[in-house]
């Protein structure tokens, strides 16, 4: 088994379980009347297996049968809420339109895979040997398109419904769905991906009344046996060990959702909107081909050019964003930036005035200054309106940018902590 399907199966396993010497003066009465209490030990939920032979059974079987919700109910109620606000927080930041027209994209390439299947096979692009070879392709052809259809007429593609992210009834429902029918796909690849779920083999040994150790061992006789320690938490029997991971995973998904930062996404949104308009418009040109050869010169003459450029931009390197950025990106929704050219000092008149009449403006929200790349930066927000309230309370100095869009106002004082040049600096007269 190789490290990858190791650590697919750490994943999907991942919370298998989530006195002194006698004398003749009298001793303390507590310590004489009362022994030493032994430790409590944990009680069970009535609902959940009563033993770690019978928890790590329950999660093996439900993965073998493609019901990941076995593997759920093995995690402890704290970390079930932790995921469920996490994901659902997630979701909830995805731009709508981005989501829709994405969603909308897929479902029409899924309908094109579907119907002019033939067409796809006989493309020339699959003999440069860049991509999967025809052979390949044709035993995943019908699996994969009837998972990604499973995946595009389910919950997983209603934002709505997965900005209340529930595990439960999604690995019910679609998680189910999806596991089984990506079995299906990994089957007709070599190597399969998925193969590590049919053949675990658990060893449980009960070290006391409220702990365990497991071994899994594999089909794959060249994969190293994975140890696992389980405990009863919070009435569950499940493995401490991999919380951790799953605090990590968690982190990880987290972080994908970061370009939907509200003024981040200004930066990118535009271009991908575009980006989905042509795609859409390359889809339903091919799906309206008359012909084998129409559909051909479309392959070659749209999409491999389409997907070359954006090949390319996505391998290019990404410029680190400046200082501004971040402080600008990391901002919440309705939050004002207020960018004053050069440093100041409140020795100056007109940076004091201004500094009061920004903080007047919301007096909770307001930040600032802090002194980045060579500015000075105030933040007023959120708050409702709050680019046109500062606006509005900037009096002393020169507005010489409004940038609506993105919150954004700069300003210029007549003087700076800047010293004059002096005389000798000072320009000659001509």
């Amino acid at each position: 088994m190789s490290s990858h399907q190791r650590y697919l199966c750490l994943c999907s396993l991942l919370i298998v379980g989530l006195a002194g010497c006698q004398s003749d003066t009298p001793a303390p009465p507590a310590a004489a009347t009362y022994p030493a209490e032994a430790p409590a030990v944990p009680v069970l939920n009535p609902d959940v297996p009563q033993t770690p032979e019978l928890a790590v059974k329950a999660v093996l079987d439900g993965l073998n049968a493609s019901k990941p919700v076995a593997l759920w109910d093995a995690i402890p109620a704290t970390a079930q809420q932790s995921i469920d606000k996490q994901l659902g927080d997630a979701f909830a930041t995805v731009d709508p339109e981005v989501w829709q027209r994405t969603v909308a994209n897929l479902k029409k390439l899924v309908t094109l895979l579907e119907t002019r299947k033939s067409d796809f096979l006989a493309c020339a692009l699959f003999r440069t040997g860049q991509i999967p070879k025809v052979i390949d392709l044709k035993a995943a052809w019908d699996p994969g398109v009837k998972l990604l259809k499973a995946l595009v007429n389910s919950d997983a593609v209603d934002r709505q419904k997965m900005s209340k992210f529930s595990g439960r009834a999604f690995f019910g429902g679609v998680g189910a769905t999806v596991l089984a029918e990506a079995r299906a796909v990994s089957k007709t690849m070599k190597p399969d991906r998925l193969a590590f779920l049919d053949g675990i083999k658990a060893t449980v040994k009960k070290t006391s009344d409220s702990a365990a150790q497991v071994t899994l061992n594999f089909a794959d006789q060249k994969a190293k046996p994975i140890e696992l320690r389980l405990a009863i938490i919070e009435g569950k029997w499940t493995s401490q060990q991999m919380a951790f991971i799953l605090s990590i995973g968690s982190g990880v998904a987290a972080a994908y959702f970061e370009p939907f930062r509200p003024y981040r996404l200004v930066e990118w949104k535009s271009g991908y909107l575009k980006d989905m308009d042509r795609l859409s418009q390359i889809i339903d040109k091919l799906q309206a081909a008359k012909s084998g050869d129409e559909f051909q010169n479309l392959m070659f003459n749209q999409v491999l050019m389409f997907a070359m450029q954006k090949g390319g931009q996505l391998r290019a390197p990404r410029p680190q964003p400046t200082p501004t950025q971040t402080l600008s990106w990391d901002r919440k929704a309705n939050t004002a930036m207020i960018v004053v050219k050069d440093l100041h000092s409140f020795e100056e008149p007109t940076y004091e005035a201004l500094t009061k009449a920004l903080r007047a403006v919301d007096v909770e929200t307001f930040r600032g200054p802090k002194e980045v790349e060579g500015a000075t930066l105030f933040f007023v927000g959120p708050t409702d309106n709050a680019l046109d309230k500062v606006v509005k309370a900037i009096q002393v100095g020169k507005i010489t940018n409004t940038d609506k869009l993105r919150d954004t106002v700069k300003v210029e004082l007549p003087t700076s902590l800047k010293e004059p040049p002096s005389t000798a600096e000072a320009p000659k007269a001509k």
